[in-house]
């Protein structure tokens, strides 16, 4: 039976989060000379704000981390948020600028204009093509008309757009399995994100998805006692709100739970609860277990060589994936993977996790040490900020050779080239994750391992 909880001290600000009001409040109250009237604005986010950095340290040590529907001072703080006026005749701004810089004060703005009807809109950055953030994207606007000699009184309230999400794991997960592990979140329309150790602390925000009520959660990780890797895909599904609508909104929040599964003599599996809120309401929901519904990938990886499309949806092929090697670079072999994809690549995500220091610098330095698509090289980081791939991958030749691999249905992934550059980088293993998504959503994923034994010669 489900079962649901009051948090309040936690999630408070999901009382409004999702939408933009509409509360132009009109009236004539001051004298301005010839067609022009003033504009009397008021900017508000109510979103709740972390606490003092000592505090919220405190916090994180005993709460795993950031907490849904709490937010960064900075993102809710209205004087930093860009305003732009839009004549909504015309379609062009007015004026456009931060609310400080154009004399605002805690978000109050008064301002002369011309005669007109105007659509103020604000928000604290533009998150409009930004699939997967650290940084929550806030925005609000508002209609109003201008009146000769009038004062136009607009209150406009920013809300949170994205869907939150956030990883939580029990300590028995902690003591039963390595720290290699990756949380893969898919929002189901081209939203991904890959959790692991570096930042299964934080809350991300994700791009609210066209028509969906589920999304996608990949969990892989070794097992300490037996080094084995087990691989789980789960779909969870929103449950139904008020009016029965399990369609994905702005401000909806989850809470991925995963616990280590020993309930079984000598076998450890997974288990995985989900916490839900629901946009605008003060309660997190523990989503039932017919809402979490799981593809049993099991047990130990298998070896290089063909998928089994036997469970295989979409019959995405990877030959050589996974798949280790050992010292490539002494054996002159090569480290492919042959894709065949017969409904087309969506996406190709590579996550490189490096077992030495220097090696990762290096990476660090191409601007590829977070997770990136071959797909889509020029897509922005999962703070907003631009990264333009296409050549670096050109020169890697990780691209085909027209440069553009969505909607193909066969390449062959080819990172021979690294094999040579890592025994300068000590004695280490080194990961490629590796995961395909078709243009039916279908996914396939797995790890190249490169183990350095034999450091280069000086």
């Amino acid at each position: 039976m489900k079962k649901i909880y009051l948090m309040a001290t936690a999630l408070t600000a999901l009382t409004a989060l999702t939408g933009c009001d509409n509360n132009a409040d009109l009236y004539g109250d001051d004298q301005v000379g010839g067609n022009n009237g003033q504009i009397s604005l008021t900017l508000k986010n109510d979103a709740k704000v972390r606490e003092s950095e000592a505090t919220r340290a405190d916090n994180e040590a005993a709460d795993n981390g950031e907490k849904p529907g709490v937010f960064d001072p900075a993102e809710v703080n209205v004087q930093n948020y860009e305003l732009t006026a839009t004549d909504n005749k015309t379609n062009k701004a007015l004026f456009s600028g931060k609310i400080a810089d154009l004399g605002g004060n805690n978000g109050v703005l008064t301002r002369t204009m011309p005669e007109g009807t105007y659509i103020l809109a604000a928000q604290n950055y533009d998150g409009s093509g930004v699939t997967v953030s650290e940084r929550p994207w806030f925005r609000g606007e508002a209609v109003g008309t201008i009146l000769p000699g009038k004062t136009t009184r607009m209150t406009v309230s920013c809300k949170l757009q994205n869907i939150q999400m956030k990883v939580s794991l029990g300590e028995s997960f902690k003591n039963d399995f390595l720290d290699d592990y990756t949380i893969t979140v898919d929002n189901g329309d081209g939203a991904v994100n890959i959790f692991t150790k570096d930042n299964v602390s934080k809350v991300f925000y994700f791009q609210v998805p066209d028509n969906k009520s589920a999304v996608t959660v990949s969990v892989k990780a070794t097992v300490k006692s037996t080094n084995t890797v087990i691989m789980r895909t789960y779909t969870v599904t929103k449950p139904a709100d008020a009016e029965g609508d399990r369609t994905l909104k702005a401000g909806d929040a989850f809470v991925l739970n995963i616990t280590s599964d020993d309930s079984m003599l000598s076998h450890i599996d997974f288990g995985m609860t989900v916490d839900f809120s629901f946009a605008e309401q003060e309660f997190t929901f523990e989503i039932d277990e017919s809402e979490i519904t799981y593809d049993d990938n099991g047990g130990e990886e298998p070896g290089p060589g063909p998928d089994d499309p036997g469970n295989n949806p979409g019959n995405i092929e990877s030959i050589g994936l996974p798949a280790e090697y050992t010292d490539p670079h002494v054996s002159g072999q090569s480290v492919t993977v042959d894709f065949t994809v017969p409904n087309g690549f969506k996406n190709l995500f590579v996550t490189i996790r490096c077992g030495s220091e220097s090696f990762e610098n290096i990476i660090a330095g191409m601007d590829m040490l977070e997770t990136f698509d071959i797909c889509n090289p020029a897509a922005n980081k999962q703070d907003g900020s631009a990264r333009d791939l296409t050549q670096s991958l050109t020169t890697l030749k990780l691209l085909p050779e027209d440069g553009d691999l969505k909607g193909d249905t066969s390449f062959t992934f080819d990172v021979s080239s690294f094999m040579e550059l890592l025994p300068f980088y000590g004695v280490a293993d080194h990961y490629f994750d590796i995961k395909v998504v078709d243009a039916n959503d279908n996914v396939k994923e797995g790890t190249l391992t490169v183990h350095i034994k034999t450091p280069a010669e000086e």
